[in-house]
């Protein structure tokens, strides 16, 4: 072996090494890009549940007023007792299945009771308050 030989080898490896180097400097940003989104997006997350379970609260609490209401005014809503919080949020688990699978939201509750014959179930607030089960 010559020297000009040893000296490509050396320089081959040379930029060799220079590549890999560069590949693991951008592996490493990415990895650290790839990092900043993942906390990002747990902490969106988190914010989600959060909400989630607020919202699930007032809307619980919100049922138990309603019913109360409609007990307090003598009105029969004809859902059952303590049954608004169900209804609400079924309506809204079906509204979103109903958007995720395009079509238009249903509700059986409101379809079975003669509520909105379009299923949307946007005239049972009327319904219960025209006072047709009022005594």
């Amino acid at each position: 072996m010559d020297a000009s030989e040893v000296l490509r080898i050396i320089g081959a490896l040379n930029t060799r090494t220079l590549q890999a180097e560069r590949r693991q400097a951008r592996s490493e940003q990415e990895l650290v890009a790839i990092r900043e989104s993942l906390s990002q997006a747990r902490s969106e997350q988190e914010e989600i549940v959060r909400l989630t379970e607020l919202l699930y609260e007032v809307n619980r609490r919100m049922g138990s007023m309603m019913d109360y209401l409609f007990k307090e005014q003598g009105i029969k809503h004809g859902f059952g007792d303590a049954e608004s919080f169900n209804l609400m949020f079924d309506l809204v688990v079906k509204g979103v299945e109903a958007e995720e699978a395009g079509q238009a939201p249903k509700c059986e509750k409101c379809e079975e009771k003669g509520g909105d014959p379009t299923g949307s179930c946007a005239s049972a607030p009327a319904e219960l308050n025209s006072g047709s089960g009022a005594n």
